[in-house]
């Protein structure tokens, strides 16, 4: 009897739970950068939107089943 070979299927779902995780932790990030600020620093509130922006984009993109942009960067040191 042949063993079905799920392994690719798992490295998947285990990869869009890791992105899912990582745009969460993204996005609780901007929001605490946001609610932090001292003043009404429009560097900060442009950094804040960037970083979000990036985590709905991998919230977004692990529930499509596609790369996210952070994992298009490559192997960063």
């Amino acid at each position: 009897m042949k063993k079905i070979d799920n392994s690719t299927n798992q490295r998947s779902t285990v990869f869009r739970w890791v992105t899912a995780g990582l745009g969460t932790l993204f996005i609780v990030c901007a929001l605490i950068i946001i609610w932090t600020m001292p003043d009404d620093d429009v560097v900060v509130i442009v950094a804040a939107a960037v970083i979000g922006l990036l985590g709905i984009e991998a919230l977004v993109s692990a529930a499509e089943n596609r790369p996210s942009i952070l994992t298009r960067l490559g192997p960063l040191p």
